[in-house]
């Protein structure tokens, strides 16, 4: 269709060139003053949540909370040179005997590891299988012997010396962990009772260090597997009757210093260390615009692309604005309630976590990016005091029940059998029966007809299911079992 030449002639004049150039400069000088108005605010804005949370002494900067000196130098474990060795030439992630793992402890099946999974060699017991293991990496042992002694110190402590080795520094310490339980069952199967202590108490003393030591997130979940660690090589002991009284004394003395509801929260205070920084913007970086992401000719989608340009090219501002209200609700919901220092999360707390994370129960994922302990997004961050509260409700129950069945093994040592109940075990055994954190009562208990003491948890479903065992988390009850058998 063609223009009438009147139309031509009002799109050719002056005067429309005239407006066509002043509508240009006033989007222009709008969209600069929109990102100059984003970047003003938001800098203020900043300053003043700053200011409010250090009045809230909360630590907001990064170096002072990571990096802080220890008391003593030879407190500073990060800086014990067989960590620092082990660090650099990632000694336990290579080591020849966790190649082949084999058999697992099976605490709610009543079922000790088979170690002659444990080896390629055609081992026929538990014992020679031991031995073999032993020897299978020789190398990493003497790495283990020689950071024993500091990880059961209770004053160590657990700086770094940058930024950069936080998540690093955290890593390894699942594979140091693995490596010394198996070390533990290797040597009490082997009749080594003293080294299996010793080991036992170091990996107390790790899980200590790092749920309590400056943690963030990323060292809470590593901590979290430790502690299923610690619990099944305390109980593949009692369930072969091979600790006595004193060795489980010792055990209860050292959990006690264990506290996984404070430990939860620290965690939380180990993501806020990093508002500074990431909101002055000396953070993480802006990843490069990928532009065959975000425009391609094979994507028929509007609606993506046109979000992966905004991502690109909005104020950074406006992404400030967003960090800010992340770190805002980690604080008022994570690290207070109702206005005052949190000190510990209920199961109320994870339900109202999880929904509005829009997630299931027991069903989070966190993955450090890039290395880093912490994964800054522009969502709220129901995700992560989810994933905090989890860990704070499952810690104490499993904590619970390790010490109920550690002074379960201790009574049944000193009179010949198992209690009628757990308030026979107050107070020679314990302060008080340990409280189930999903149901606000105490652990449940029960002697079976063959005599074996089952405990348990109502577990993350917060239902009774009278001690039966779930396939995931998220179903059946959190137990400890004891069979009459293994004691015979």
């Amino acid at each position: 269709m063609r223009l009438p030449p009147w139309t031509w002639k009002i799109l050719r004049s002056r005067k429309t060139r005239a407006a066509a150039l002043a509508t240009a400069f006033v989007c222009l000088a709008g969209i600069v003053l929109f990102y100059i108005g984003a970047n003003w605010e938001s800098e203020r804005v900043a300053r003043q949540r700053l200011d409010r949370w250090r009045a809230l002494k909360i630590q907001t900067n990064p170096n002072a909370y990571f990096l802080a000196a220890a008391a003593e130098p030879d407190l500073d474990l990060f800086s014990h040179p067989a960590m620092q060795a082990t660090l650099r030439e990632k000694i336990f992630q290579k080591s020849k005997a966790l190649v082949r793992l084999g058999s697992e402890t099976s605490m709610a099946e009543g079922k000790p590891a088979n170690l002659t999974t444990w080896v390629d060699a055609p081992e026929t017991t538990d014992e020679a299988a031991g031995r073999r293991w032993l020897d299978s990496d020789r190398a990493a042992e003497v790495f283990w012997l020689e950071l024993r002694p500091a990880f059961g110190r209770p004053d160590a402590a657990w700086p770094v010396r940058d930024l950069e080795s936080v998540g690093a520094a955290y890593q390894p310490m699942a594979g140091l962990s693995r490596y010394g339980c198996r070390h533990a069952v290797a040597e009490m199967v082997t009749g080594n009772m003293p080294e299996a202590l010793s080991d036992t108490e170091a990996l107390i003393g790790m899980q200590r260090l790092t749920s309590l030591s400056r943690p963030c997130l990323f060292s809470g979940v590593v901590a979290s597997l430790m502690g299923y660690g610690v619990r099944n090589t305390i109980w593949e002991g009692i369930a072969r009757d091979l600790w006595d009284d004193a060795a489980l004394a010792a055990f209860e003395r050292d959990l006690s210093a264990l506290d996984p509801q404070r430990a939860a929260v620290l965690s939380l205070a180990g993501e806020m260390a990093f508002a500074e920084s990431v909101l002055k913007g000396s953070g993480e970086a802006s990843p490069a615009i990928d532009w065959t992401e975000i425009w391609t000719e094979e994507s028929n989608e509007w609606m993506p692309r046109l979000r992966g340009l905004w991502s690109a090219f909005r104020p950074r501002g406006l992404a400030r604005l967003e960090e800010i209200h992340y770190y805002d609700d980690l604080v008022n919901e994570g690290l207070l309630k109702d206005g005052q220092p949190r000190t510990s999360f209920t199961l109320d707390d994870f339900s109202k976590f999880q929904r509005l994370a829009g997630m299931p129960a027991a069903v989070i994922e966190y993955v450090p990016k890039g290395g880093t302990p912490h994964s800054i997004t522009p969502e709220p961050p129901w995700r992560s005091i989810s994933l905090a509260a989890r860990m704070a409700l499952t810690g104490q129950a499993g904590l619970g029940l390790l010490r109920s069945g550690i002074a379960v093994e201790r009574y049944r040592l000193k009179h010949g059998h198992v209690p009628e109940t757990l308030d026979r075990l107050v107070p020679e055994f314990l302060p008080a029966v340990p409280e189930d954190p999903f149901s606000g009562k105490p652990l449940r208990y029960r002697v079976k007809s063959d005599g074996s003491p089952w405990i348990w948890s109502y577990g993350i479903n917060a239902v009774d299911d009278e001690g039966v065992p779930g396939t995931s988390e998220a179903t059946g009850d959190l137990i400890w079992i004891t069979r009459p058998p293994l004691h015979q």
